[in-house]
């Protein structure tokens, strides 16, 4: 339940000002309303300002004492109309539709656990454990937690590693000249293997001591489809449209003919190595921007830690259904009840987040209602 508690300066400037008056020599305090404090010093510059306007100084870090959002300046000498700015880099740009996870364990131990409520006692650690796990979840099918990951294709390699955070991939992409997303199609042409046994010239194994078969890291198929184009990796299984017969003189009634359509592409194509966690791409991506559109589980770092407002009350019936259900003596009535709820505030949430406009969904079908010319 964030509040609004920045003024316009504080979110759209990312500074917050204080008048420090004049001829101060031992210093001040000043207390930061920035929603969230800056985690660290890092994030955070602290300016002399004359007049409001005119940069005099920046303060060293040495120059002042951050701990608990409260910035202590020490033997400095103020001047007449000295303004104290500290600027933020740590951008919280769109941040209110979010809140913090730490406020949502915060905010169910308040309104959940204690005397008298559902929940009489539980330590804070489950509630954090089934506040994760809550996370996870509802990142995969109700938050939808997509990334966004561009690079550069290096032509040598042709492979990319996978993702520090990479759960399942979205789609992948490269950015055409006019920063137009091309899709590029994963084949089930080529594959990757996860055993490669060392062979002799009789082709067998090679083991050693331990009776364990020696490994090489060099793949064939990898080698030779990082080597291939687009149009060396698709098979031409072409067939003159309108005939009865194939190439051979075979019948081809009540069969299917033609090119295949999962093979049809002329944007590259990309396999996914499980042995050595990297995206591999056909040799015509080299050098090309790859856009990488990936699902995490939302758990991060500390600032991804957090839950879109539309889905707060479910985060809270999941984590008070998960408490409940593992909880001895507690009357099975209340668990199901509980269940019950939790799957309506999902189901809510899902619905919230699906962020469906009817502005969009009309254009989208007055598409559809064009004639079709013969």
């Amino acid at each position: 339940m964030a509040l609004l508690k920045e003024t316009h300066s504080q979110y759209y400037d990312d500074s917050q000002s204080f008048v420090v008056g004049s001829g101060r020599t031992t210093g001040g305090s000043y207390t930061l309303t920035f929603d969230p404090i800056p985690a660290k010093k890092g994030d955070i510059r602290v300016f002399i300002l004359n007049g409001s306007t005119n940069l005099t100084s920046e303060l060293s870090p040495r120059a002042y004492d951050y701990e608990n959002g409260v910035i202590t300046t020490r033997f400095i000498l103020f001047r007449s109309n000295d303004v104290l700015t500290v600027k933020r880099y740590s951008s919280n740009l769109g941040g209110y539709q979010f809140i913090p996870f730490n406020e949502v364990v915060g905010n169910f131990m308040v309104g959940y656990v204690g005397n008298g409520k559902i929940i009489d006692r539980v330590n804070k650690t489950d509630v954090v454990f089934h506040g994760q796990r809550a996370l996870q979840e509802f990142s995969y099918d109700i938050f939808r937690t997509e990334k966004a990951m561009e690079f550069k294709l290096n032509s040598s390699t042709l492979s990319m590693p996978i993702p520090h955070d990479y759960v399942n991939y979205v789609s992948v992409n490269y950015i055409d000249e006019s920063g137009v997303k091309r899709p590029i199609q994963k084949t089930r042409l080529t594959d990757n293997a996860s055993f490669l046994p060392i062979q002799d010239e009789d082709s067998n194994f090679l083991f050693d001591t331990n009776g364990e078969a020696f490994e090489t890291d060099e793949s064939v198929a990898e080698e030779r489809f990082k080597k291939a184009t687009t149009a060396e990796v698709i098979i031409d299984n072409n067939i003159n449209f309108g005939s009865d017969r194939d190439y051979e003189g075979r019948m081809l009634f009540g069969q299917r003919y033609g090119k295949e359509p999962e093979i049809t592409k002329v944007n590259g194509f990309y396999t996914i190595n499980e042995r050595t966690n990297t995206f591999n791409f056909s040799s015509d991506l080299g050098d090309k921007i790859i856009h990488l559109e990936y699902v995490s589980d939302g758990l991060g770092t500390t600032d991804e830690m957090k839950v879109h407002k539309f889905a707060e009350e479910a985060v809270y019936k999941q984590i008070a259904y998960s408490i409940l259900s593992n909880k001895p003596g507690v009357p099975e009535y209340i668990v199901q009840r509980y269940k019950k709820e939790r799957y309506a505030a999902m189901r809510n949430a899902k619905i919230r987040l699906s962020n469906l406009k009817t502005t969009e969904i009309a254009q989208v079908m007055r598409g559809k209602s064009k004639q079709i010319k013969r």
